[in-house]
């Protein structure tokens, strides 16, 4: 029974996000104003250390951690427990002061999340940004600090013909890129229970395919990956991993993006198991016990045939 889902922990450390994009479905969670405390990652820590384990990878997401007051030292505890830590943010609140801190702590890897191009709309959120937001700039900021930094997209109607230009900014700054197949969130999560989530491609991957090939002229064919199977397909374009990514539940891979730990306490390695495991007793054997508990259960999730 594995401590651990992969060896890799997913702390969510807030379900606020300052966008609000018609697809998230937030890691599972109520979307409410709710923020994981340092004191809870000390007590994760603490267990891990008392068993001498470590996690291969620590990423911090959300909602968009970069509204977190604690942030910097939230990463600087992930950083004692984890060979790696990576942030997936959307970048608009990203300011080169604040990820010099968060580098200090620890931080190796920023995802970005960027549906689109468009400096005032570059996610599907109601309504445009105040100010322009400049990827250009906010990479080479990162990349300044020695931050990686990759893409992370989802496919949808919003986006289904800025595809090809995405991956063309992605490959000409020689950043991995990550399309993700659209899934409709059918009922959100309440604070003690998941919401229901479905895959709903609203962009055929043959259409991705094509816009990649077009952007790039080359004839580069998604295939399946060793680890996912034929969830995520991908192609190497001048050292640069370009890759569609479906709904992990529909194959029963959920776990493979680690150990879910969000503000309530919840522990899970798929969303649709939210509320069945949570953290309460700081002892380092109960958390543990915990964790190997959530981590180890099976997926639940009612896919739809034909979907």
């Amino acid at each position: 029974m594995p401590t651990l889902a992969n060896e890799k922990i997913r702390l969510i450390v807030t379900a606020k996000c300052n966008l609000d994009c018609f697809y998230c479905h937030n890691e599972g969670q109520a979307k409410e104003e709710t923020f994981i405390s340092p004191g809870q990652v000390e007590v994760i820590s603490g267990a891990l250390d008392a068993a001498s384990l470590r996690a291969s990878e620590v990423t911090i997401s959300g909602g968009e951690p970069l509204l977190h007051p604690d942030l910097a030292e939230i990463i600087g505890l992930a950083d004692t427990f984890a060979d790696h830590v990576t942030m997936v943010s959307n970048g608009v609140l990203a300011r080169p002061a604040q990820l010099e801190i968060l580098a200090r702590r620890g931080l190796r890897k920023l995802r970005l999340g960027i549906d689109s191009l468009d400096d005032t709309k570059p996610r599907p959120s109601p309504g445009r940004l105040a100010a322009p937001f400049r990827i250009q700039d906010l990479v080479a900021s990162a990349r300044a600090l020695g931050l990686l930094v990759d893409l992370n997209t989802v496919v949808t109607r919003y986006n289904r013909n800025q595809l090809g230009d995405l991956t063309r900014f992605a490959v000409t700054n020689g950043m991995s890129i990550k399309f993700f197949e659209h899934v409709e969130v059918d009922e959100y999560g309440t604070v003690n229970s998941v919401g229901e989530m479905l895959p709903r491609p609203q962009v055929p991957v043959a259409h991705v395919e094509r816009q990649i090939n077009q952007a790039l002229g080359t004839t580069v064919e998604l295939v399946a990956t060793p680890e996912f199977g034929e969830s995520n397909l991908a192609c190497w374009v001048d050292g640069v991993e370009i890759r569609y990514c479906r709904y992990l539940c529909a194959f029963g891979l959920c776990w493979l993006t680690g150990t879910r730990i969000d503000p309530q306490g919840f522990v899970y390695n798929c969303m649709v198991n939210r509320g069945l495991d949570r953290l309460g007793d700081p002892a380092p054997s109960t958390v543990l016990g915990v964790l190997d508990r959530a981590s180890a259960r099976p997926c639940k999730a009612r896919i739809r045939s034909g979907s």
